[in-house]
């Protein structure tokens, strides 16, 4: 993607451009009841710091973004390994009269606390994972009411761990391809229809998994600030001699207004999340953030993510029969303060909850006092 970056911005079409980048700066105190919602877990104190800054290039035909993070992650209990995390994610996008290229990457690798505790609920100490992503799109108006998306995309999951290899999760990598055809119905009504294959190979499992999708759906525009999307289909997973069909489907609502905003999304598909096992995951979000006064806001967030077997044969997986069923919650609730225009003092308290049919039921709470500093963004014109 750099190179094609560095090609496109050496071009003639694209000389006269715009960077921009904007920093923010975070710090936090915490005290958390469970931290690796583990049987018998202890109370713990923990600190941390982290920087994210954003980089945009932009002209009129080509855009470029990156993405780094840092995070570092210190806690006053010695069983609480401290991390040091670290990302960084890339965007180009290629505009010409008629189609739109797009590229993405990813790269990050991050403590199970930064990565599964939202939403697998599965944090181990020592373990760390390591990501490699990659995704390409490619949009083609075929008319002012019809247009093409090409999408193709690919991962590597990787985790390193101290443990024995028998209780950490498992590395697993893969290959999405999707196409679909969208048309513009009316100004506020768009359908698409969407057909999708993908193959990952996860380690323990003596095969490559395949799931072939295809999905209808629409989005609609219901008021200048209100957005609905939604599709539905069917699903066919194949492994070795096995065939399971199953259901796909997304739901998106989003609101705004001049006091705050609304969110709500649930979804259904078959991935991988190294759990030694062809998963199908259920995921359920909803988010509020509400505006109490000029510089007091508050905000509330539920998700709730499930796994469960694609396949219920027993015997077919030997290893991490527990991960079979299991679902993990999480609610938080906020309070932010914008002290200036630059910095930010808010308080966080979240509960959460980890079952299963055959594993442990451990619930946790924390509080998290932050302080986030964002100073003005920078941009040259040349």
């Amino acid at each position: 993607m750099l190179i094609l970056a560095s090609a496109l911005a050496a071009s003639p079409a694209v000389r006269a451009a715009e960077w921009s980048w904007a920093p923010t700066f975070g710090f936090w105190l915490d005290h958390d009841s469970n931290r690796y919602l583990a049987p018998g877990g202890v109370a713990s104190e923990g600190m941390g710091m982290s920087l994210d800054l954003q980089l945009q290039y932009a002209t009129e035909r080509f855009s470029l973004a990156l993405h780094p993070n840092v995070q570092l992650l210190r806690f006053d209990e010695p069983e609480f390994q401290g991390a040091n995390d670290a990302s960084l994610t890339g965007a180009a996008n290629y505009l010409t009269g008629r189609s739109t290229l797009g590229l993405t990457t990813t790269l990050s690798d991050s403590s199970l606390l930064t990565t599964e505790l939202p939403t697998t609920g599965l944090v181990q100490p020592g373990t760390r994972r390591r990501e490699e992503d990659a995704g390409a799109s490619w949009t083609y108006a075929q008319s002012e009411t019809y247009a093409l998306i090409v999408q193709a995309s690919s991962t590597d999951v990787s985790f390193q761990s101290t443990l024995l290899p028998s209780e950490t999760l498992l590395d697993y990598r893969g290959l999405s391809l999707s196409l679909t055809e969208q048309v513009q119905h009316s100004e506020t009504l768009a359908l698409f229809g969407t057909a999708s294959a993908s193959g990952f190979e996860e380690q323990g499992l003596p095969g490559t998994s395949r799931t072939d999708g295809l999905v209808v759906g629409f989005k609609r525009q219901l008021s200048e600030r209100t957005t609905l999307s939604a599709d539905a289909g069917v699903s066919r997973t194949t492994f070795l001699s096995l065939t399971s069909d199953g259901l796909l489907a997304d739901l998106s609502l989003t609101r705004s207004s001049e006091t705050g905003s609304l969110s709500l999304s649930a979804s259904r598909n078959v991935a991988p999340v190294g759990f030694d096992e062809i998963t199908q995951q259920d995921v359920l979000k909803a988010s509020a953030q509400h505006n109490l006064s000029e510089r007091l806001s508050a905000s509330l967030a539920l998700s709730i993510n499930r796994y469960s077997s694609v396949f219920s044969i027993p015997g077919l997986i030997t290893v991490d029969l527990p991960y079979l069923d299991r679902s993990y919650s999480q609610l938080t609730l906020g309070l932010n303060w914008q002290q200036t225009e630059t910095w930010t003092i808010g308080m966080q308290a979240s509960t959460t909850r980890f079952q299963g049919a055959t594993v442990t039921t451990e619930e946790d709470w924390n509080l998290q006092l932050r302080m986030i500093w964002t100073p003005h963004g920078q941009s040259v014109s040349r």
